[in-house]
């Protein structure tokens, strides 16, 4: 009689227990894919954000090139006309003649560069 009450106990408590661990695991699967989904979102929001930024960046070094090419074309062109340069000048063309091709500066500039140096310096 004790077996047949035991049988029917665990039997009832199988019915009862089985689906509420279910439903309880279901729960969690349920908040650990809403928090996955959530991260996920996350991560594609903070990857176009780098995207943009890195576009922005890109545009920057397009811009400060033509800036910095420009600039180094008139400085040097006029140094070039007068046929001489000042130690001070020479120092900021050369600055500004490295930064010009750390960012991917072209050969017209060089070559300019080039005469450039070979002008004579002269005190101010």
């Amino acid at each position: 009689m004790l077996e047949n009450v035991l049988f029917i106990v665990s039997q009832t408590l199988t019915v009862v227990i089985l689906p509420a661990v279910k439903w309880w695991l279901d729960k969690g699967n349920k908040r650990l894919i809403g928090q996955i989904e959530s991260l996920s979102n996350e991560v594609k929001k903070t990857q176009t954000q780098v995207e943009e930024v890195t576009e922005i960046g890109r545009q920057n070094r397009r811009s400060n090139k033509s800036i910095i090419s420009y600039r180094l074309h008139q400085d040097l062109g006029e140094a070039i006309l007068k046929g001489y340069t000042t130690r001070d000048n020479f120092e900021e063309l050369s600055g500004l003649y490295t930064n010009y091709k750390e960012i991917g500066g072209n050969g017209k500039i060089e070559a300019l560069y080039k005469r450039y140096t070979e002008l004579p310096i002269r005190k101010d």
